[in-house]
């Protein structure tokens, strides 16, 4: 694909992909898709506590009835005290809309914080 419309000097873009080894040394990037993220949002789902398996399924549910272009990114416990932060693959990416976080906080209330956040700007840490 084409992507030099997209590819423009300042523009912001989120590319995703996947890294090769070619050779010992050596790593190439290959690029799966280009998105401009001007409008664009990044969803993370703060987890406060763990959550069973089964339940996470729900989580994969909701998130592909609200497919879209926007990142997903989980942000999970760890054993001692601090977080992890995953970033999703593009198919659990969502379109950011008010019954995403009404989804999440009715399934899942006091347990998974919505944080959304533009990517217009820097993202906090």
């Amino acid at each position: 694909l084409d992507y030099a419309d997209i590819l423009q000097p300042d523009c912001k873009v989120i590319v995703t992909g996947k890294v090769q080894h070619r050779g010992e040394d050596q790593l190439s990037f290959v690029i799966e898709n280009v998105k401009s993220i001007d409008n664009s949002n990044v969803v993370t789902l703060d987890l406060k506590e763990e959550i069973p398996y089964e339940e996470l399924h729900g989580i994969k549910k909701i998130l592909a009835k609200h497919h879209g272009d926007d990142p997903v990114m989980i942000k999970l416990p760890t054993s001692n005290g601090a977080t992890t932060r995953i970033m999703t693959s593009p198919i659990f990416w969502v379109k950011t809309s008010n019954d995403l976080v009404h989804d999440i906080n009715k399934y899942f209330p006091e347990r998974v914080d919505v944080i959304i956040n533009s990517l217009d700007k820097p993202l906090s840490v």
